[in-house]
């Protein structure tokens, strides 16, 4: 708590303050938002100790980060990206299979393949990563394990001066700059699925064209037609396929067996509300009583909405 003070009321950036206590937990697990950049999975990133010091929810963000993020191989980067690839946690570079994470180098901002390599493109010699690094002992031999570990497309590229690495862009926007609220667009649309009743409706009517029905104005359709909660409570369950008919509740153990009373057939929620012999009747009546031509449809009575009618005759029930 003190730390997260100190960093609000010692900071002279005009940054909201919302966004400086995000900032400060992503660099604390490396300069130049490190953590972020990595070419990895999630599955890597979840192995490392260096999340367990992050609140949870900064965990989950950052893990979520990484199972959108997609992995680059070595052929999906050009020749103008190499400088900015980091070199550590990236599944490009890689020393006997493992990918390489040197706190020590990180610490001392060699971040970049731009970082070790000289003007004429040839990597910098090991007096000069031990002038920045220190005269470690095991400094050697990730020096080695780093050179050797540079795919051999990258070898030979200059270095760039008087540059910034690139920012890290979500949306074609940079990530500094987005706000809570669009990275939870962000994640809604990305892990997005079809709800089940609406897979359970198209498998159960292939030939109905539900390209010409608004699944939003569907699920919204029983609070839109009336007031009187237990038809709103009526509707919904048919729409969601978990109004108790004899085949859910046979399934349930409540019930014998899952016929109709009257038909002797299965009792599904089209059967019990349109296709059983009592109910026709009352469909049948129901025709009868408007004084031009109209034809129900098992689909306008389970959904209770038309797309091809006039509007105010759209929603049936």
């Amino acid at each position: 708590m003190i730390k997260k003070k100190k960093l609000l009321s010692g900071s002279e950036t005009p940054t909201p303050t919302w966004k400086k206590i995000q900032l400060y937990y992503f660099k604390k697990l490396g300069p130049d938002l490190c953590i972020l950049r990595h070419n990895c999975s999630a599955v890597h990133v979840s192995s490392k100790d260096s999340l367990l010091p992050l609140p949870l929810y900064y965990r989950k963000l950052i893990l979520t980060w990484y199972e959108m993020k997609p992995v680059q191989n070595v052929n999906d980067i050009e020749v103008n990206q190499v400088n900015w690839q980091l070199l550590w946690n990236n599944a490009c570079i890689s020393y006997k299979g493992n990918m390489l994470y040197f706190k020590k180098w990180i610490r001392r901002h060699i971040l970049y393949v731009n970082d070790i390599v000289d003007d004429q493109g040839n990597f910098i010699s090991f007096d000069d990563v031990k002038a920045i690094v220190g005269n470690d002992a095991h400094v050697l031999l990730q020096y080695h394990a780093l050179i050797n570990s540079i795919p051999k497309q990258w070898k030979g590229v200059s270095r760039l001066d008087n540059e910034e690495s690139p920012s890290i862009k979500l949306c074609g926007k940079d990530i500094r700059l987005l706000d809570s609220i669009f990275f939870k667009n962000f994640c809604i649309m990305q892990y997005q699925a079809v709800p089940v009743s609406q897979n359970f409706w198209e498998k159960r009517f292939p030939m109905y064209d539900f390209r010409s029905i608004s699944w939003h104005v569907l699920w919204k359709s029983p609070f839109l037609t009336t007031k009187e909660p237990k038809l709103i409570s009526l509707q919904w369950k048919i729409l969601h396929n978990i109004y108790p008919t004899k085949i859910l509740l046979h399934k349930m153990r409540i019930v014998e067996n899952n016929k109709c009373i009257f038909c002797d057939i299965i009792e599904n929620i089209e059967h019990f509300f349109f296709d059983c012999k009592i109910v026709k009747a009352l469909w049948d009546y129901v025709e009868s009583l408007f004084s031009y031509s109209i034809s129900l449809t098992v689909h306008d009575i389970i959904f209770g909405y038309n797309p091809h009618m006039l509007n105010k005759f759209r929603y049936i029930n």
